[in-house]
């Protein structure tokens, strides 16, 4: 005597499964959708104050960098000092 195999194939319950939410997917599309968020934030950033030594993180560096306006971030190779001398004034959009 032959044995059957039940399953859900072809049956109503298993068009359900299939239709169902995959919360892999979602996941996956979320993580997509922020990576390409952060990499148009750093389109618009204005730019790096230093080269990775402290000597390049300069009150000169950070007024031109300041400038070009957006993110402003620091490269300094670690602990560094920046001496302002004057007002720095950011120019700051409001929505």
């Amino acid at each position: 005597m032959a044995r059957s195999h039940l399953t859900n194939h072809g049956t109503a319950q298993g068009v359900r499964d299939r239709n169902r939410p995959r919360p892999a997917l979602g996941r996956a599309l979320a993580v997509l959708l922020a990576l390409a968020l952060m990499r148009a934030t750093s389109v618009l950033a204005a730019g790096v104050v230093g080269d990775g030594t402290p000597e390049s993180c300069t009150e000169a560096a950070l007024d031109t960098t300041l400038a070009g306006g957006g993110t402003v971030t620091f490269n300094c190779g670690g602990t560094a000092t920046i001496t302002v001398t004057s007002r720095v004034e950011p120019e700051v959009e409001r929505g």
